[in-house]
């Protein structure tokens, strides 16, 4: 859509502002008429049976937008991985950065492919679904249509997948029955071991959380306070520890949760490192520079992808600290690329697996340093720990555990065993 309409200078001012009514009257027309469309391709979408035939492939649909940064990419994979497994997808995206949302494009683009599977990244999107059309959605982040707790409209062919059992609570509190596992995983493409002698040198790769706290706030500096004296004590951050702190200070338990638990893990364990490290340290990320006892080590901003994996092609260890997950994607990121994952302790709180022979784990500041010190390394090589976090392997659980084995003569565990 045209967002603006320039005139020559000389053009009389009347002139001018008589064109640009008219330019504003027909953009709204324009809406007008869409709206129109896409109620009507919406009826056509909802009545719209994808038939099974024998010897075509099952057609999978999988939309996403420009306009996100890591989903996009999330669902590129997935594609990739579907096309590999024999399945005919359609990747909807805008085609460049000029493009917009066209909802009348979009669902022209779906009742011409007539799909069997859709397949949604943080997003329920199944209201113009046939009931036979099987939707997989896999929820990685916390988004304001599960967060807000509102009873969705689920058919019994949606099947959820989400990343933590944080995510599962939520979800079932907006109504679904049932929230299976799934990981997040890495683009093999991307990050992988060279083989190269690795440097020894410790980085991390994130944003500080410096601009979430507000250290003027007496409230907020208290609930960090004792954050931190749990910390320093290697003590569990359990959800009770967490409400007496949201508690005592009259702060909003979401608030202390997602905010100032996690930069005290993220900040504090990067400030560990800083002060104590025998070995190279570099920091990536952004905010960095706003803390003087960082700033010495900070080397700026990345790019997520190829930069970010070469920076972990060329170190030894990597710092990976999250306040209640272990499977997180930095976690596989960093493994994949050969690098040894350094990972904040909360196995305590943490669901399985840990990856206990694959990892190195630190509590407190004193195991951090002493990991450093002894130039640890555990058990197994990270390499074997990121086999299990593919696109491949994802697909091949979407299968399994959802309606789209059904569909297919070829079993997904069969699938599994011959790509194996």
């Amino acid at each position: 859509m045209p967002e603006k309409i320039e005139m020559p200078c000389e053009l009389e001012e009347e002139l001018k502002a008589a064109v640009k009514e008219d330019f504003v009257s027909a953009l709204e027309a324009i809406k007008d008429k869409r709206l129109v469309f896409v109620q009507q391709l919406t009826r056509v979408s909802k009545a719209l049976e994808p038939a099974v035939v024998e010897g075509e492939p099952i057609r999978v649909f999988i939309p996403s937008s420009r306009l996100t940064t890591v989903m996009q990419y999330s669902s590129q994979g997935v594609a990739k991985a579907f096309e590999k497994q024999g399945y005919q997808v359609l990747f909807y995206i805008e085609s460049n950065d000029m493009e917009g949302s066209n909802a009348v494009d979009f669902f022209n683009t779906y009742i011409n492919f007539n799909p069997h599977v859709t397949f949604n990244v943080n997003n329920v999107n199944n209201g113009f679904l046939h009931d036979d059309v099987i939707n997989i959605m896999w929820w990685q982040d916390l988004m304001p249509a599960i967060r807000n707790h509102q009873l969705l409209n689920w058919r019994k062919n949606d099947f959820n997948f989400s990343i933590s059992p944080i995510f599962d609570q939520h979800l079932k509190q907006c109504g679904a029955e049932k929230v299976q596992r799934q990981h997040f995983v890495f683009d093999e493409a991307i990050f992988y071991s060279d083989n190269k002698q690795l440097q020894q040198k410790i980085v991390f790769v994130g944003s500080s959380y410096l601009p979430a706290i507000n250290f003027a706030d007496n409230q907020q500096m208290q609930a960090i306070t004792e954050l931190v004296e749990i910390l320093n004590q290697g003590r569990s951050f359990d959800k009770q520890a967490i409400t007496t702190i949201a508690e005592r200070t009259h702060l909003n338990y979401e608030f202390v949760f997602w905010k100032l638990l996690h930069y005290v893990v993220r900040d504090y364990s990067v400030k560990w490192l800083c002060r104590n490290s025998n070995l190279p340290v570099e920091i990536y990320g952004r905010y960095w520079e706003q803390d003087s006892l960082v700033a010495p080590f900070y080397q700026g901003e990345l790019q997520h992808g190829v930069q970010v994996a070469d920076v972990y092609r060329s170190a030894t260890y990597a710092i990976v600290s999250h306040p209640f997950e272990i499977n997180s994607q930095r976690l596989v990121e960093v493994a994949a690329c050969g690098c040894i994952p350094v990972v904040y302790d909360c196995r305590d709180i943490a669901e399985t697996p840990h990856w206990d022979e694959f990892c190195l784990f630190f509590k407190t500041e004193q195991d951090l340093t002493d990991i450093f010190e002894n130039r640890a390394v555990p058990a197994k090589s990270p390499l074997l720990l990121a086999q299990k976090f593919t696109y491949d392997t994802a697909v091949y659980h979407f299968i399994e555990q959802s309606a789209i084995q059904s569909l297919s003569n070829v079993p997904a565990s069969d699938a599994v065993e011959n790509h194996s």
